[in-house]
């Protein structure tokens, strides 16, 4: 059996990592570590992973989810617009057709029908510093080991 876990981090990474923008700069994709976006305005959390193992006698068969969480600070008020385009692209890279995934491939594994299960947006919250606008992605897809 594989960790299937590490396996849909790392393709969700490989394939968002260096392609995002927001008003011309890298939007980074991190991995709940907060101290590599501390200088951006605008980063992607990799979040909250789930996974259902569904076993059949002669394969392993996962169903799994990732949260991406976008995350627009500043010391201004925000809109969504920025999350929005940033989700745009996101979606664009993930879901070129309806047939096919933009996921990189991984070794040992397949993935196979990735789906937005839902997407939402998180309530803005104000500081005296600024503000924080934040909407969560969260993909359903499945893995099955080769």
């Amino acid at each position: 059996m594989i960790d299937v876990q590490k396996k849909i981090r790392d393709a969700f990474f490989d394939s968002l990592d260096g392609q995002l923008t927001y008003d011309g700069s890298p939007v980074p994709i991190v991995d709940e570590k907060l101290e590599d976006s501390e200088n951006s305005t605008m980063y992607v959390i990799m979040s909250t992973q789930t996974t259902v193992q569904d076993v059949i006698f002669s394969h392993f068969d996962h169903e799994t989810t990732m949260l991406l969480d976008i995350v627009h600070k500043t010391q201004d008020f925000v809109t969504k617009d920025g999350i929005d385009e940033v989700a745009q692209q996101i979606f664009d890279i993930l879901l070129p057709s309806v047939t096919t995934n933009g996921l990189t491939a991984q070794s040992g594994v397949q993935i196979t029908n990735l789906q937005i299960e839902s997407d939402q947006y998180f309530p803005m919250q104000l500081s005296q510093t600024g503000s924080v606008m934040r909407r969560l992605i969260r993909f359903r897809q499945l893995i099955h080991e080769l």
